[in-house]
C-alpha cells in the first residue's frame, strides 16, 4: 500500500501493524525524515530495538535470554524477492528497507 510520506511524518499517530516497509524516491530528505519518525515512534514505544544493516543477508538470528522486538533498517534490497519475504516473516520483527527509486524496485512495491 502506497503512503504519502508527508501525511505520515505529519501524523502523530503510528500504527506499525505491517510486517515490511519500503521507503522509496528520489528525494533523500523525505526518506530520511521517513525513517527518522518510524524510529521516533519506536524509541517512545519502548517496543523495539533498532538494528541498522547494509543488506538482508546480514540480518542475525541470535536468539538471547531477553530478546526485544526489532526493527531492521535496511539500505539495500539486493537479494530481496518475494520467497525471501516469506522467510523473513516473523512476529517480533519489523523490516524497513530503505532506497532510491530504481526500476528493479518496482517487481517488489
Amino acid at each position: 500500500m502506497k503512503s504519502d510520506p508527508i501525511n505520515f511524518i505529519l501524523e502523530n499517530n503510528i500504527n506499525l501493524e505491517k510486517k515490511f516497509y519500503l521507503i522509496s524516491g528520489n528525494e533523500q530528505t523525505l526518506m530520511e525524515r521517513t525513517k527518522d519518525k518510524l524510529i521516533d515512534f519506536t524509541k517512545k514505544t519502548n517496543l523495539f530495538e533498532i538494528e541498522k544493516i547494509d543488506e538482508v543477508s546480514q540480518k542475525s538470528s541470535n536468539l538471547g535470554l531477553f530478546n526485544k522486538n526489532k526493527l531492521y533498517l535496511i539500505k539495500s534490497l539486493r537479494g530481496v524477492d518475494n520467497s525471501t519475504l516469506d522467510n523473513l516473516y516473523s512476529d517480533n520483527e519489523i523490516f524497513v528497507f530503505i532506497e532510491e527509486n530504481k526500476p528493479k524496485n518496482k517487481l517488489l512495491k
